[in-house]
C-alpha cells in the first residue's frame, strides 16, 4: 500500500508517521 503524507513539513509528527508506516511495510513518500 502506498501513502502520501500530505501534512506540512513543519508538522512535528510527520517524520514519526512516516517512520511508523515504513515500519509497517508501507511505501511512504
Amino acid at each position: 500500500m502506498k501513502f502520501y503524507v500530505a501534512s506540512s513539513w513543519r508538522n512535528e509528527r510527520q517524520p514519526h508517521v512516516v517512520e511508523y508506516l515504513r515500519k509497517m511495510g508501507h511505501d511512504v513518500y
